[in-house]
């Protein structure tokens, strides 16, 4: 599934929507993980748990998009998917700086 293949692009959830209905699986069972604000932006309106990729030199903070998980580096995904329902959660990475791993509600 591609951009071209829906009417509208993220941050509108539809494409996300399309898959979730072609892979027959539901947005409350579902992460969606990316490095972009429309992509934490069209999985929060999917109603998705999120998982934002925090690439060296993001300048985005967590206000400004608020998601789920923030991760530091892809192999730490597998912490997320093992339990996608806990409070909001930093998981650590190479790059990260230490300190206490969850966030604030």
């Amino acid at each position: 599934l591609t951009r071209d293949d829906v009417e509208k692009i993220k941050p509108d959830p539809e494409h996300l929507l399309t898959a979730l209905r072609l892979l027959g699986s539901e947005p409350q069972r579902s992460l969606m993980v990316g490095d972009h604000t429309t992509d934490i932006i069209a999985g929060k309106s999917a109603d998705m748990k999120t998982a934002w990729l925090k690439r060296p030199n993001t300048s985005l903070s967590l206000d400004d998009i608020s998601p789920d998980f923030v991760l530091f580096e892809i192999p730490k995904l597998l912490e997320i998917v093992r339990n996608p329902f806990s409070p909001r959660k930093r998981v650590s990475g190479e790059n990260d700086e230490g300190g206490n791993n969850e966030y604030p509600n």
